[in-house]
């Protein structure tokens, strides 16, 4: 029967491992391919750093928003599939884990097509919006043309479907798509940046991450392909058409991830926007900041997609008790790692910040963001994972409640209040403030969850 194998592999993890044995089967290979990827986007911005251009680097600073749209995009569907298959799993629904796939895959390709098409007629206007200035938007429209409007749907649909094999327990293979994609990317790099290639600069970088998406895209549907007879992704047709309430549940689930990211990109915008009236070495100190804070940020979303479907998994199979063993394990785990990588960056942000750029000023700037900016990262580990926790149960209106709690109502005012008042360094100060109030109060969220329904330990 299709989908009997993946149960039995969900199965066995419950089984025969240990609360955090079973977190680390499903979180290493998670968090492996996204420090890759982390890696991967290193690379990218030393290569064009190390052509000593600000204007090219703040290129690559102004993509970060519409990266995170594409993020969002993948996670509205991927995590909102994801964690309906893995809670059709549980309950050995496998029709309905079939349909959640399917229409999460193709939603995913008509989303990021139709993004990418908005894009390409808004032309200019679109970069202008993100923040580039005369000297930045050349680059920034080659970097982006590659990037976003030819490689958006690959980049969504791959993320889509790694969502979507993780829940099932393939977490490896997943990871090895998302892998062999940047490990692609650091190497094609090179060869269409600097002049012993083609010598494109900015737009080689983009090119390269382009068709390395490409390659990660055509691995994931290869996987899919040779377990056709066992896996519960499906990509009939007859199976994108599902009813209204599966659909439904996908979105509501789906769509607190999404709005972390989409809240993620508007407040990014707004930052770039702030920052770069104060130069182009400036905007380019930010996305140094931004590029190094996505080491520990990776590395946090990494151990929390890893739990998601263990926790929707034990959910709905009845297993309250697990459910909540993994719940806390997963905080602790991902508190712990994360503050060990925060020691890193402040004590090293300076040489750090040189690794991409030479330029004095843009160092000096880029160091002051990272020593604040990363001090939030252990309690958006936090956030995420409770957050991550609720999406599992299906309680998708606590979890949206609380992620736009981080990057919504208060984070944009809370900027323009700091750059009204302080030197407008200071503006980096708004992330910090905020992760720790919506840490506060998601902590407070889930311990009544538990106290209410009595399933705390007793």
């Amino acid at each position: 029967m299709q989908g009997s194998q993946t149960q039995s592999k969900l199965e066995e993890l419950f089984q025969r491992k240990s609360t955090a044995g079973i977190i680390l089967a499903m979180a290493l290979p998670t968090v492996a391919s996204q420090l890759i990827s982390v890696i991967y986007s290193y690379a990218d911005s030393m290569y064009v750093g190390s052509l000593n251009s600000p204007e090219q680097f703040a290129a690559i600073a102004l993509a970060t928003p519409v990266i995170l749209v594409l993020t969002a995009i993948a996670n509205f569907w991927g995590v909102g599939g994801g964690s309906m298959m893995a809670r059709a799993l549980g309950r050995k629904d496998n029709p309905t884990a079939n349909k959640a796939s399917a229409f999460s895959g193709y939603a995913a390709l008509v989303t990021s097509a139709i993004c990418s098409l908005v894009a390409y007629l808004a032309g200019d206007r679109f970069l202008r919006f993100l923040g580039a200035s005369d000297t930045v938007l050349p680059y920034a429209r080659q970097y982006l043309f590659w990037m976003f409007i030819v490689g958006g749907v690959p980049t969504a649909v791959s993320m889509t479907l790694a969502h979507l094999l993780r829940s099932e327990g393939r977490a490896r293979h997943a990871s090895t798509g998302l892998m062999l994609g940047c490990i692609l990317n650091v190497i094609l790099d090179p060869f269409f940046i600097f002049d012993f290639g083609f010598g494109m600069g900015v737009e080689g970088a983009a090119l390269a991450t382009m068709l390395s998406n490409c390659v990660a895209l055509l691995y994931l549907l290869a996987v899919v392909w040779r377990h056709r007879a066992v896996t519960c992704l499906s990509f009939r047709l007859q199976d994108v058409l599902v009813r209204w309430s599966l659909a439904r549940e996908v979105m509501t689930v789906g769509l607190p991830s999404a709005v972390i990211m989409l809240c993620s990109a508007i407040s990014n915008n707004v930052m770039n926007i702030l920052v770069s009236a104060h130069g182009d070495q400036a905007i380019a100190a930010l996305g140094i900041a931004k590029k190094l804070d996505f080491l520990p940020v990776h590395t946090a979303i990494g151990i929390t997609q890893g739990a998601l479907p263990l926790m929707a998994y034990s959910y709905t199979s009845g297993n309250h008790e697990k459910m909540r063993d993994i719940l806390y394990t997963t905080l602790k785990m991902a508190f712990g790692v994360l503050l060990v990588i925060v020691m890193f960056l402040e004590i090293f942000a300076h040489p750090m910040s040189q690794m991409f750029i030479r330029d004095p000023e843009t160092v000096r700037y880029a160091t002051s963001f990272i020593r604040v900016l990363c001090l939030s990262i252990p309690f958006y580990a936090l956030n995420t994972t409770i957050d991550a926790f609720f999406q599992a149960i299906n309680y998708p209106k606590t979890a949206f409640g609380l992620s736009i709690l981080r990057k919504g109502p208060l984070d944009i005012p809370l900027m323009f209040l700091l750059e009204a008042c302080f030197f407008f360094t200071n503006i980096i100060w708004a992330q910090p403030i905020m992760d720790v109030v919506t840490m506060v109060i998601s902590m407070a969220v889930v311990w009544f969850f538990f106290r209410k329904r009595e399933l705390t330990r007793k």
